[in-house]
């Protein structure tokens, strides 16, 4: 079945750039200039993806992620400028699954379009092998594995597609480094020579502040230098 990506983008020429990109991989393409627009092709077409640009002229990209997630888990990729790291972090934190920063390389923006609708299929599946009550369980975070939730000292937490899969993969290699590199073949389908691995770093940045909530600002995951991430198996 054909997958459909909203493209929120007020710049026409980005905008058709990015459209004969996802067309050319065998995507639907629809668009939009404005966020009010956009939310409103968002409510009669049900795409399965969001591309989502943050400087919008009628209203900010942030507020418009946030009305996306009041109704809906639909993927959210947002649109940055490159080197506004800012940017970056508060897309992450309103809710968006990933980020792009213009101008953006065709082969990284498909993979990671085609990752997110990925895992977002999964979403909607039990895995395979998996009973209704498997729970993975490291210390005191538990993952209900069949319906993809997440609890922190018996506290519900919620958490993107990306941050979910950040989090089973570091969790089922508990006590393990597992390289920034790794992650990014793993959970992104990217190989590291073709992007910047602070991707990795703020999905996991992110993913430390929900989690430490619930644990009091205990640190779970840690960071081993110039290699990756390890789940504290005590």
């Amino acid at each position: 079945m054909t997958k459909s990506v909203l493209i929120i983008e007020d710049d026409p020429d980005i905008q058709r750039l990015t459209a004969t990109i996802l067309q050319a991989a065998g995507m639907g393409v629809l668009t939009a200039s404005r966020g009010e627009e956009g939310l409103s092709l968002l409510r009669a077409k049900h795409p399965d993806l969001v591309l989502l640009d943050l400087g919008l002229p009628d209203m900010d990209g942030g507020d418009v992620c946030r009305q996306i997630r009041q109704v809906s888990q639909i993927p959210i990729i947002m649109v940055t400028a490159r080197g506004d790291d800012m940017d970056k972090v508060i897309g992450l934190e309103i809710g968006a699954d990933d980020y792009v920063t213009k101008p953006f390389n065709k082969h990284e923006l498909l993979a990671r379009v085609r990752a997110l609708l990925r895992r977002a299929e999964q979403w909607g599946k039990q895995p395979a092998g998996v009973s209704p009550n498997s729970r993975l369980k490291v210390g005191t975070v538990s993952v209900g594995l069949a319906e993809h939730r997440v609890w922190v000292n018996d506290q519900e937490i919620q958490l993107t597609h990306t941050e979910y899969d950040l989090l089973v993969t570091l969790m089922q290699n508990a006590g393990i480094v597992v390289s920034r590199d790794s992650l990014l073949e793993k959970i992104w389908g990217i190989n590291a020579v073709d992007v910047d691995t602070r991707t990795v770093d703020n999905h996991i940045a992110r993913l430390r502040k929900k989690i430490s909530g619930p644990l009091g600002g205990d640190r779970v995951i840690e960071t081993v230098a110039s290699v990756g991430y390890r789940f504290r198996s005590e």
